[in-house]
């Protein structure tokens, strides 16, 4: 019972600031104690904007988690999740297009993805977003990812 105690001690640390994180961490929590309160544990611990930078920088590890934190978000943690997978598109447009969803959670539709949803005042040049966005989504052939790949490019030609 102890050692259960002290393990949950050390990765509240690890979520709240204390050390660094890493993928491996948050993989545990997400299976450990859900979507929802991962996310909440990550936000209140200001580890989200850590997690959102590894994903808009287009690592592929971590953009792998956004479906599951994806169904954990609230509304502010969900608008800044989708805009983290808008930056990684031309990136990383394979492992985007895997976490869309055609019809779950708000983050995940390309509806959302795919439309340049950068805050107002962001340094996105959108035309050169959208031109790289569509040059890498023509590279993706796996026809698993059509309907996606379809989908997003169908938005961003409507920008």
């Amino acid at each position: 019972m102890l050692s259960l105690v002290l393990a949950a001690a050390f990765l509240a640390g690890t979520m709240s600031g204390d050390t660094a994180l890493t993928l491996q961490t948050v993989q545990h929590r997400l299976a450990e104690i859900g979507p929802t309160a991962t996310v909440r544990e990550l936000d209140g611990g200001g580890r989200w904007e850590q997690v959102l930078d590894r994903i808009g920088a287009g690592d592929s590890r971590w953009i792998a988690l956004a479906p599951q934190l994806a169904a954990g978000t609230d509304a502010n943690t969900s608008e800044t999740l989708t805009v983290a997978l808008a930056e990684a598109l031309p990136k990383s447009p394979r492992a985007v297009l895997t976490a869309l969803d055609l019809k779950g959670p708000l983050p995940l539709k390309p509806d959302r993805v795919c439309t340049a949803p950068f805050y107002e005042g962001s340094t996105v040049d959108i035309p050169t977003y959208k031109a790289e966005a569509l040059r890498v989504l023509g590279s993706v052939s796996d026809a698993r990812l059509s309907r996606r790949r379809d989908a997003c490019v169908s938005r961003l030609q409507d920008l």
